[in-house]
């Protein structure tokens, strides 16, 4: 099949897609249609072709991409002159711009950033760095959303994307520790060995008896670190060392969706499964403060908004008790966020060669409407067409792949958002 490049015309009076008397490929001087914009000028479309009219208010031209500028022949990544001229209510106009076409498919494009941004450019007539990507990644996280286009309040999950992902609940070690404060900042140090010394400790908090909660920021050795103090927590030096030990605490990653039932796993053979309880905020507070209560084989939890800071869209904290003497692992449901897309052409759209087409309707889709201002106009309506198709063959391939009503959604999801 011959790759073709498409010039799209919409014409609107009151913002509404309108039909004109006449709309053709022309220039106000009936010297071209379209034309190579450098020496030596080939006339690609002759001055007076007319669009065709694919809707109301809706006109096209399209051409065939070959190895030499010609009539209805035009050259990857090249420049050319177009014109367009409207008769509308006996009055002429003329729209006339520079383009230049995209590059060789044959570079193995298709699918990529790219590849969509550069049909996005020939839709639009814009050609400025980032715009067509926007709509690119706006389309993409419509399409990642799955709401189906025929009921808003099925949401489909895609078979393509993970559905579970694992949390980490580290055992709990104890140590004491002194600390110095500096502002809002705690360098604090334990007796023995007790950080990772790495990365992999910022981000815990750490409970010092008596004292606090803190997060720490920046790894130090194995017996140093660096945490931050909640505002008007107490910011004292002390140099009697004191009891100090992880707290149970973990931030929950931005695409948590509720924990997937009770599943908790522990490494350890000998050590028995807990049961997990929900409780609230308070309870956990309470359960923490007495902190003496018997193990009874039930691993209460709960989530709540972050105690610091909410960097990286990391919004809730689940907390737990009691401490563990064990690493744990908690499964749960993955509330599907999109990536953030460059245009590249090493970088693929998500979903894979059978939904790169989907993936960029919906770029020209959202470019239609929102930089064009066509509202339901044909690209939107083949956008919903194609998603709809798109998810009834993503539950006919994968049976347990369902769409959920979001009335019926976990308490989690709802409450998470």
């Amino acid at each position: 099949m011959s790759d073709t490049w498409t010039i799209h015309y919409y014409h609107k009076d009151g913002g509404v897609l309108t039909a004109a008397t006449t709309v053709k490929l022309s220039d106000s001087a009936a010297g071209y249609g379209v034309k190579l914009k450098a020496s030596p000028y080939t006339e690609v479309v002759a001055d007076g072709t007319a669009m065709t009219n694919v809707s109301t208010g809706y006109y096209t031209y399209t051409m065939t991409f070959g190895a030499a500028t010609a009539a209805d022949t035009v050259v990857y990544s090249t420049e050319y002159s177009v014109s367009v001229e409207v008769v509308y209510l006996g009055r002429t106009k003329y729209i006339t711009y520079d383009y230049t076409t995209r590059s060789d498919p044959s570079a193995d494009t298709r699918g990529t950033t790219a590849w969509a941004c550069d049909e996005v450019e020939i839709l639009t007539g814009v050609t400025t760095a980032g715009n067509a990507l926007k709509h690119v990644q706006a389309g993409a996280d419509r399409v990642i959303a799955g709401q189906h286009p025929e009921d808003p309040t099925a949401i489909h999950t895609w078979s393509w994307l993970p559905q579970y992902r694992e949390i980490t609940l580290a055992a709990s070690d104890d140590d004491t520790c002194v600390g110095d404060f500096t502002g809002t900042s705690l360098a604090l140090e334990t007796t023995a060995a007790f950080f990772a010394g790495t990365s992999a400790d910022v981000g815990r908090y750490l409970e010092i008896e008596d004292i606090g909660l803190y997060r720490i920021t920046a790894a130090g050795s194995t017996t140093t670190a660096t945490c931050t103090a909640a505002t008007g927590q107490y910011a004292t030096d002390f140099s009697t060392a004191v009891a100090c030990h992880f707290a149970p605490v973990v931030d929950l990653p931005s695409d948590f969706g509720g924990l997937a039932g009770d599943i908790l796993h522990c490494f350890s053979d000998t050590y028995s499964n807990y049961a997990l309880k929900n409780v609230s905020a308070d309870e956990m507070m309470r359960l923490w403060r007495g902190d003496n209560q018997a193990d009874d084989g039930v691993l209460c939890f709960a989530i709540v908004p972050k105690l610091f800071s909410q960097a990286a869209a990391q919004a809730y904290q689940l907390l737990w008790y009691p401490r563990q003497s064990y690493t744990r692992i908690m499964r749960y449901r993955c509330h599907v966020e999109g990536a953030t897309l460059t245009d590249s052409s090493s970088v693929y759209l998500p979903g894979g060669a059978r939904y790169y087409d989907l993936f960029l309707q919906a770029g020209m889709a959202h470019a239609e409407t929102y930089q064009m201002r066509v509202f339901g106009g044909p690209h939107e309506q083949l956008f919903r067409t194609k998603l709809a198709e798109a998810i009834a063959l993503d539950m006919a391939l994968f049976q347990n792949v369902e769409a959920i009503s979001m009335a019926d959604a976990p308490e989690e999801i709802s409450r998470l958002g």
